[in-house]
């Protein structure tokens, strides 16, 4: 529960409203993405590769690249 916290004050902190609401959604819907993406965040400021607050937009970005897959098709050849 502490871990929780501490995950949504720095989400907060690094998030503007909308995407912090938006990372909400994201944890009402799908929780093992949302942990993903806090820790993403999280090793991001560490690594200093996030300057002031993250939009909406960057964030569906990163969302759209931890989601990524490739598209399979498959094809039948009849002789």
């Amino acid at each position: 529960m502490q871990v929780e916290q501490e995950r949504k004050a720095v989400a907060k902190q690094l998030l503007t409203p909308q995407a912090y609401e938006r990372l909400m959604n994201v944890r009402v819907a799908n929780y093992t993405l949302y942990t993903q993406l806090i820790e993403l965040l999280i090793a991001m400021t560490r690594n200093k590769k996030v300057y002031g607050k993250m939009t909406e937009e960057q964030l569906k970005d990163l969302l759209e690249k931890l989601t990524f897959k490739p598209r399979t098709d498959i094809v039948y050849k009849h002789k």
